[in-house]
């Protein structure tokens, strides 16, 4: 009696032009990668104007840089936070309305960070952006997923694209 190892299946691993993944994307599919990649660089461009300005900040509030710096860790750190909640929401109401409504209160939050006068409320902004944050994120990249499930080769591409 001879024991065989079982057999691994091949993977197509041939590299794929981008621009031909790109290309068979249909018209719909297209809409829904560049609105949540638009959606995402809207998010970034936010937390980055806040990491830049740190020294500006740190006049307006009185605070030294050390808690600057922890609020914009604090934002990171949330953002697990905003995923697990538009994840749960995304799967419950589907991937459309939560994007849109994540994207209303990044919106909200970013005219918000301008009109605060203490630190504290610039912690709480920052905090609830940083939930929003990861609400954009899950909500766009499974949206951007299912989108393009029939195109497999494009899929790398996007998932880089999407993490930026």
């Amino acid at each position: 009696m001879t024991i065989t190892a079982p057999s691994i299946p091949q993977r197509d691993t041939r590299i794929t032009n981008p621009y031909h993944a790109v290309k068979n994307l249909t018209p719909l599919q297209h809409a829904i990668f560049w609105s949540g990649w638009l959606a995402w660089i809207a998010d970034s461009y936010d937390f980055f104007c806040v990491s830049l300005t740190v020294l500006r900040l740190n006049d307006q509030f009185n605070q030294n840089t050390h808690s600057l710096t922890t609020a914009i860790t604090l934002t990171l750190l949330l953002r697990p936070v905003g995923a697990a909640i538009f994840g749960i929401l995304s799967d419950r109401y589907g991937r459309k309305w939560p994007l849109v409504s994540v994207l209303l209160i990044i919106a909200a939050l970013q005219t918000g960070t301008g009109f605060v006068t203490t630190f504290r409320e610039f912690l709480a902004v920052r905090s609830l952006f940083g939930i929003a944050m990861g609400g954009v994120w899950v909500s766009h990249y499974w949206l951007a997923i299912y989108a393009r499930d029939s195109h497999r080769r494009f899929q790398g591409l996007a998932s880089a694209a999407s993490m930026e």
